[in-house]
């Protein structure tokens, strides 16, 4: 089987945000399956290869770095929503084209798109006489979700073009079940397929290292009375880090709760909330209780994942969250919003607790909860870590992904013929 990849980006070229772990996990993981393998991505960030951790290397794939033109307002700095209603579908046309010429010459059976980075070639595909089908996934849709009235106007030209990708695909991916309906009633199709982002267990193993543990303990004077807690998110309005802090204020304005129990939250990651949020966490007396880490390398995040005991997301609205799996994989309990793929992760009173978008009194109950029992947050960490393995390995999602690639390729012959 001969597949292309188109991505705006992808790991280690452009940083290992959630989309590019995906796109480099799906190229690692196919190749495993026998794939033949073209990624067609954006050019690379200058100082990639410095940045990139020895414990990974360059996907195996062909690839393509696609150029396109660019309007120079839409790539100044805090211009990113210009940038991807303007420039990023001249990007995908460009990929669009590089993609159908492939298929042209029979060097790809399938296009695998994520975001509109596949509508180029779709739209040739309709026009056209290539044969090999698209698959669309959207990912986690933040031109829809947004609370931001700004954003929400900004966004609405990758709105539309989102919603022409879907109906000129031959499949739409959702990441989780719980957001099936919601990817259809947003991209208004019903060619909607599940298909789990995934979580590299190896990866995670391979990354937690006991030396690098017990550094991050001296460090940060943890000691083994305390529940540690962690948060890994960018620092946006929309991640409710606010709630999390509201919570934890709470929490700590308790007496006799505090006099019972011990506990230490890290708060890992960067972004516009950053200061404000800092800002916010003296202003509740936290100082010494949480602690900001800004953005670390993957090493860190993995051992502070080890040492936690429990993880927290309380988002607004979010899509498939790998920092979540990650979190399990390496058994915490998890406190998560009832928003976006996040209740397929978390089964609420066995792995960890869902609790409501937007309210800082539940996330409070629930790390109450957590914090002041040991024996249930062992025991849903244990259930963590078995649903990480079971549901969301790698392993199992190229597999699937495997079945439905076949399914579609076999169709379109059929149809050819």
């Amino acid at each position: 089987m001969k597949i292309a990849i188109l991505s705006r980006v992808c790991f280690p070229y452009h940083g290992f945000g959630g989309a590019e772990r995906h796109i480099y996990h799906l190229l690692k993981y196919l190749k495993r399956q026998g794939v033949e393998l073209s990624l067609y991505t954006s050019p690379p960030r200058p100082g990639w290869r410095e940045a990139t951790f020895p414990f990974y290397r360059e996907p195996s794939a062909r690839v393509q770095f696609v150029s396109a033109r660019l309007m120079p307002f839409g790539t100044r700095p805090g211009t990113v929503i210009l940038d991807r209603a303007i420039n990023y579908p001249f990007l995908a046309m460009r990929m669009g084209s590089l993609a159908a010429r492939d298929v042209k010459r029979d060097h790809v059976d399938l296009v695998y798109a994520q975001g509109i980075a596949g509508l180029g070639y779709a739209i040739r595909k309709r026009l056209g006489k290539l044969t090999a089908p698209v698959v669309y996934n959207p990912q986690g849709m933040e031109e829809f979700k947004t609370h931001n009235r700004a954003k929400w106007l900004g966004y609405a030209p990758l709105r539309f073009y989102a919603r022409r990708a879907a109906r000129l695909s031959d499949c739409v991916i959702a990441s989780d079940v719980c957001m099936r309906s919601e990817v259809s009633s947003y991209l208004r199709t019903d060619q909607v397929k599940v298909l789990p982002n995934g979580i590299d267990i190896e990866e995670c193993e391979r990354l937690t290292m006991r030396s690098e543990q017990e550094a991050l303990v001296q460090r940060f004077e943890m000691h083994e009375t305390e529940c540690i807690g962690v948060t890994v998110s960018r620092l946006e309005e929309n991640k409710g880090v606010n709630l999390l802090l509201r919570a934890l204020r709470d929490i700590n304005q308790d007496k006799s709760f505090m006099e019972a129990n011990s506990w230490k939250w890290f708060i890992v990651g960067d972004g516009p909330e950053a200061q404000r949020l800092i800002a916010e966490s003296r202003q509740f007396g936290l100082e010494g209780r949480v602690i900001f880490t800004g953005r670390v390398n993957d090493t860190i995040v993995h051992n502070l994942y080890e040492l936690a005991d429990i993880f927290c997301l309380p988002s607004l609205f979010e899509g498939s969250s790998i920092a979540t799996l990650e979190a399990m994989a390496h058994r915490c309990a998890i406190v998560a919003s009832r928003v976006g793929g996040l209740p397929d992760k978390v089964d609420d009173g066995k792995n960890g607790f869902l609790t409501e978008p937007g309210s800082s009194e539940s996330i409070a109950k629930a790390l109450a909860k957590l914090v002041s029992d040991r024996e249930t947050r062992r025991r849903m960490a244990t259930a963590s870590s078995s649903i990480a393995r079971v549901k969301f390995s790698w392993e199992i999602v190229a597999r699937d992904a495997m079945s439905l690639f076949r399914v579609l390729i076999a169709e379109s012959r059929r149809q050819r013929h």
